[in-house]
């Protein structure tokens, strides 16, 4: 697992709450660089890679499986799944990290 990647990621979601998204990644006006993204797709953006890219390349990035994936990318536990806010992906990227991908 790309630990390094994954709290840069996380990072930058901290740092930038408005240009968070469940969803993939797409243009906006409402944050400051017109783009808005997932942690897949911050992933791929902080690695130099185009958001259109598919979640194997930023499952690839990460070092992690494709189920692992879909746990971090989609599927998310319950006390994560009401709310997709940025602090809750940052907290999901800890719990991620901390279960070695389990949860």
């Amino acid at each position: 697992m790309n630990i390094e990647l994954l709290r840069k990621v996380q990072q930058h979601i901290k740092e930038e709450p408005k240009r968070w998204s469940f969803a993939w990644g797409y243009r906006t006006p409402a944050s400051p660089c017109g783009m808005k993204a997932c942690i897949g797709g911050w992933t791929l953006i902080l690695s130099g890679k185009n958001v259109y890219d598919t979640s194997a390349v930023a499952r690839e990035l990460l070092d992690i499986s494709k189920e692992q994936a879909d746990r971090l990318f989609f599927f998310w536990p319950p006390e994560f799944e009401e709310e997709h806010s940025a602090a809750n992906a940052v907290a999901r990227i800890d719990r991620f990290i901390e279960t070695a991908g389990a949860e």
